[in-house]
Formats: C-alpha cells, structure tokens, sequence
C-alpha cells in the first residue's frame, strides 16, 4: 500500500438494532471519510458516521440495486482518495454478505483492508425468541443456507445437501421463495410437520415480527404482509415457540421488554377477565346510565381482530380493531386495555402499532377510537403516537364523556 492510500474497514452492522453494533464499528463510523451501506442498514446506525459522505450501494430483491463490480470499483477508487473508507453491510460481512469479492478487488489492487464482524440476522432472531439454536438433546449442529444465487451464477442444489443433514437451519434471503424452499426440503426427507418460525425485522423494537407454523405451510405463511427483511429458521427446537405463537400466528416481538403481541380468543378465560376488568374501569369513569359494557362475543367476530400482550404466558393488555367499509375506509379501534399493575412496559404501544398495521396492510386508511375523556394517560399516549381528536362518526351520539380521537394511517407520525 502506498503512502497515499487509505484503508477499507468491512463492517458488520447487524441485523437492525444500532445498538448492537461492536465498540470498534461504532469508533470506525465516526472517524470514517465516507461510508458505502447497504439498503438495509438502519438511520440510527448510519446517523454515527457525523462526518461521513454516505453512498447507498445495497442490493435489494427486485429492486434497483448496484452491481458487485460498481461496488468494488468504488471502493478501489474511494481508499486511494480517502484515509478512513467503511464498506457497511448488514449484519455480518462473511455472511451472504458477497464480502469476498469486495476483499479480492482491494487485494489485487494492492490495498489494505480489515474485517469488524457482525451480528448476523439468524443470530438476532434467536435472541429475539429467546430460542437457543443449538440447544442440547435437540441440536447438534446449525446450518446457515441460502438459495438465492448471484445472476452470473449457476443454480444448484449444494444448500439442500446442506439442510438436509442440520439439525438447525437458518435460511436467508427466501421470503418469497419459501412455497419451493419448503417443498425442496421436505423432498429432501425433512418432515412436513417440522416447526418454522419466520421473523421479520429481527432485534428492532417495536418492528420485530414473528410468524410460527409448520414446513408444509411455510408458502402461505410467507403471503402475510410482513415488511422487512426476513429469515426463516427451522428444526425442532423452534417446537415451544410455534406453539407459543399460536401454532401459525403472527405475533409482534419486543426482545427488550419481553412482550410478546399476538392475536387470541377475546372468549379465553383470561381475556375474559382483562374484558371485565377493563368495564370496572369503564364503570368508574362514566355515570351509572351510561352502557360501556363490552360484548367479548363481539369482539370474535370475522371483521374483528383481537390482540393480547403476552409477558410470557401471562395476559397483560388487550385491543381490538373491526374494519369498516364506508367511504373513510377505516378501521375502529376497540377496548384497549393495560391494567394498572402491567402499565409502562410498552403493551398498549405494541398493540396498538400491530392493530395499524393491521389496518394498512388491508388498505385502509383511518384508524380510529373512543376514550374517556378522564383517561390522561391514555390520551397522552394516543397524541404521542399520532392520534388527533375528531368529531364523532356518522349519526352516532356520543357520551359527553367520551373523546373520539382519529389517525391517518398515511401521515408521517408528529
């Protein structure tokens, strides 16, 4: 390397979470001179490199992406103008990162490089489950596959030789071919009743999703509107977690709480009595006339969606939301509900951004919902996350208690 020339620093971003970048990437970012990221790689991770030009250079699925040759040219040219060049990718860059080639490039044009590694998505996942890959008596070995392959690459089926004999497989990058990814496997010899759990958008919180289900579903589970980047994680010691999820729900995740989103039966026994004891306190707050009872039945309904917060098997919050078709298109939100002893852990927030997305995922474009005019608190979180008060809908007369808020699901939150 000559005098004039920098050096490239390859650095693992992790799957999502700024924070769980190492110490050394974090220092590299803000000594950088310009930083080449992926698509993926999160605001908050980017917002480090304070003196920085940042080059988006990622490659996404059917979307305009920058060749591997740009990509290493640019590097080449950028470490003989700059001292302090980051190639910053997701999660780490020996992993389905293509790193090789960009390592090759700076070799033979004499260039001097370093690898920080990364959290890797299958990594986060797990911790975002709480599931050890390679727990004992269960798994013995781990697998990280793909079946994605470069446009300049032969297909093959070197993966499924792969997959075929791990205990555990993590499969990155096939969300949407996961209909052949499945039937690959289980002509392969892997059961069709193997347990599954796909999840989205690991280690960000309050963005973290997660479907549980079986191999032989695993191409209708991939059809859920899920937003985000995905890996699918496979064997037997994700048995506990599809179950927990509902045996093929979709739940939101939230690794630093510990609560879990999901939907659930407003009839089940404790739902029933987080439905009574949130009329107890509809009951305080409105006059003895006034009927704020609910119907659980009502809420079972196929226009009805019915979450709980979940602080491992025990019930901690609850929310509804039934979709409505009149010329607003949207969606009505119904009985939220955290009991005062479960309150400051993030339960209503998760609930409530999962019944959102619920409703934009369906096309609809409003979301709103009644309170008590006495609930601050409530209130408050609902003006924090968006929610503006509106004048009651349609012909219906409302208590002169109650406060109807309303939220463009369209519209930057302030």
């Amino acid at each position: 390397m000559t005098s004039a020339s920098g050096k490239v620093f390859l650095v693992g971003a992790g799957p999502g979470a700024a924070d769980l970048l190492t110490l050394r990437a974090a220092r590299l970012l803000a000594q950088a001179d310009i930083v080449f990221h992926d698509a993926l790689v999160h605001p908050d991770t980017l917002a480090l490199a304070v003196n920085a030009k940042l080059v988006a250079v990622g490659k996404r699925c059917g979307r305009h992406s920058s060749t591997q040759q740009f990509i290493n040219s640019s590097l080449v040219e950028a470490a003989r103008r700059h001292a302090c060049v980051v190639r910053l990718k997701g999660g780490d860059p020996l992993v389905f990162g293509r790193a090789q080639e960009e390592i090759d490039a700076l070799t033979a044009a004499g260039l001097d490089y370093e690898v920080v590694p990364g959290v890797t998505a299958a990594l986060g996942a797990a911790a975002d489950l709480g599931v050890s890959l390679t727990r004992r008596g269960l798994s013995r070995s781990l697998a990280l596959v793909t079946p994605r392959i470069g446009a300049e690459e032969a297909a093959g089926r070197g993966w499924i030789e792969c997959a075929r004999h791990a205990d555990t497989l993590a499969i990155y990058m096939a969300r949407e071919d996961a209909t052949a990814v499945a039937s690959a496997l289980i002509a392969a010899g892997r059961a069709p009743s193997t347990p599954v759990t796909m999840v989205v958008n690991a280690t960000l919180a309050g963005h973290t999703q997660a479907m549980g289900t079986t191999l032989a579903a695993l191409g209708a589970a991939a059809t859920e509107h899920l937003d985000g980047p995905a890996v699918i994680l496979i064997g037997e010691v994700l048995a506990e977690t599809v179950t927990g999820l509902g045996g093929g729900g979709l739940a939101a995740l939230d690794a630093r709480t510990g609560i879990q989103v999901r939907p659930c039966d407003p009839m089940d026994p404790a739902a029933l009595a987080l439905l009574r004891a949130s009329d107890a306190c509809m009951q305080a707050l409105y006059p003895p006339e006034s009927n704020h009872l609910i119907d659980p039945a009502a809420l079972a309904q196929d226009q009805t969606l019915f979450l709980g917060a979940f602080d491992g098997a025990r019930l901690v919050g609850c929310g509804a939301v039934r979709i409505m078709d009149d010329d607003g298109r949207y969606g009505e939100i119904k009985r939220m509900f955290v009991p005062p002893e479960a309150r400051g852990r993030g339960a209503a927030k998760a609930i409530l951004a999962m019944l959102e997305r619920h409703l934009i995922d369906r096309g609809l474009r409003i979301a709103r919902l009644e309170t008590g005019i006495h609930q601050p608190e409530a209130i408050g979180l609902y003006s924090r996350l968006g929610f503006v008060e509106r004048a009651p809908f349609g012909s219906y007369r409302p208590d002169p208690l109650s406060l109807f808020m309303e939220k463009r699901l369209d519209a930057p939150v302030p």
